[in-house]
């Protein structure tokens, strides 16, 4: 494993990209660069906050959970929550209701009844072109509560 204590410019540059979820550090907190064999992220204390998805950083469950930021989101029916927290992608019909948000976003999957957060995933398309689908693969499950992201630990 590698961990990489970040400067201040570098906090800054996350902010930049994290800004899209309307996340910003403190640049005075120390926080560090983790890379192991299934994560790259970034940790505050003990604490995964972000991960490398592809080239995109993006906030844990558990930050949006612990700090209630809000994103997008679709809500899906309860049948299809077991098969998103073993990691499938998300398809079309499982989906009860969807925000507004673009192609290739990071948004948050909710199921309808308890309207609890699941899973982050990739939207395929955008909210419009989704809502005209009946069926077919819309979003792509990129971290889940109980995956390796979720389990993190040092």
């Amino acid at each position: 494993m590698k961990r990489k204590t970040i400067s201040k410019s570098e906090i800054k540059d996350l902010n930049d990209k994290l800004n899209p979820y309307g996340i910003s550090f403190d640049k005075k907190l120390n926080m560090q660069y983790v890379e192991t064999e299934d994560v790259k992220g970034y940790l505050i204390d003990k604490d995964l906050v972000a991960f490398v998805y592809k080239d995109t950083i993006v906030p844990t469950l558990k930050y949006i959970l612990g700090n209630k930021i809000t994103i997008p989101f679709v809500e899906v029916d309860v049948p299809a929550v077991k098969f998103l927290i073993n990691g499938a992608d998300i398809m079309r019909p499982g989906i009860k209701h969807i925000d507004s948000f673009g192609e290739n976003s990071i948004i948050l999957v909710r199921d309808e009844l308890h309207k609890k957060p699941i899973c982050l995933a990739k939207t395929l398309k955008n909210s419009e072109d989704l809502k005209n689908m009946d069926k077919g693969k819309s979003l792509e499950n990129i971290h889940y509560i109980g995956d390796k992201i979720w389990s993190f630990a040092i």
